[in-house]
């Protein structure tokens, strides 16, 4: 189970812009050792350009070369920065315009993963909002031909564990609908969407999982066996 931890000084796979002196850029890549290295979550949100995020990962891999080489050559994979909101595809297209290495798998600069941000709330019917997470994800696959990455998703703006749990009971955890390579639970505070009682630890209280913590839910879905530690900040795969 993969986990995104939003960067920081403990975080060492994940550079963010709020969380990071300067804006992660001097973090050492090398210092990861997990299969996953995370690149920028929104920018936009973040008071970031897209660009500024291709300008950004272009001066990281060039300060880094060395290092990143060594964690390619063990199996480690990069992401994209997270986009949402609008036209995804069009954003990822600005992203690649700004930095046509990042599509080079021969260059230092390029990303094996296209990851993005979308969620399900009150606004829609939940297997609509499904279906239309899952077009955008097939739309970025046919047009980039990269493993895609739902790394934030969740019920935005939910209020009890029950809701999250039928999320994750969803059809966006299955492959053969998805075409998703991983989806990430958003178990971490929401700053900014009013989500409460998504945490790992919450319990469900009605349905198929009642009783039954979220992470355990989580679990189940994804077949998981073994114990995640110290989980109440992390999204999770």
């Amino acid at each position: 189970m993969g986990c995104f931890q939003y960067g920081g000084p403990n975080d060492k796979c994940a550079l963010n812009i709020n969380n990071d002196f300067d804006y992660g850029i001097t973090k050492d890549p090398s210092a990861c050792k997990d299969s996953v290295f995370y690149l920028w979550d929104e920018p936009i949100t973040q008071g970031k350009t897209n660009q500024w995020a291709a300008t950004a990962w272009m001066a990281y891999a060039k300060k880094w070369a060395p290092q990143l080489r060594i964690a390619r050559a063990r199996g480690m994979k990069i992401t994209t920065p997270f986009f949402t909101g609008g036209d995804v595809l069009a954003q990822f297209k600005g992203f690649f315009a700004s930095c046509p290495g990042c599509s080079d798998p021969n260059s230092p600069f390029y990303l094996n993963v296209i990851a993005f941000n979308e969620w399900v709330g009150k606004w829609g019917v939940q297997a609509g909002e499904e279906a239309y997470i899952r077009d955008v994800a097939a739309s970025l696959k046919q047009n980039f031909g990269r493993e895609v990455y739902l790394t934030n998703y969740g019920f935005l703006g939910g209020q009890t564990a029950t809701q999250q749990a039928n999320i994750i009971n969803g059809q966006l955890f299955d492959p053969s609908f998805s075409v998703l390579s991983s989806v990430y639970y958003f178990a971490a505070k929401d700053y900014g969407g009013g989500t409460r009682n998504n945490e790992l630890y919450n319990r469900v209280d009605t349905g198929p999982s009642g009783g039954q913590t979220i992470l355990q839910v989580l679990r189940a879905r994804c077949g998981v066996p073994a114990l995640v530690a110290n989980y109440s900040d992390w999204s999770s795969r």
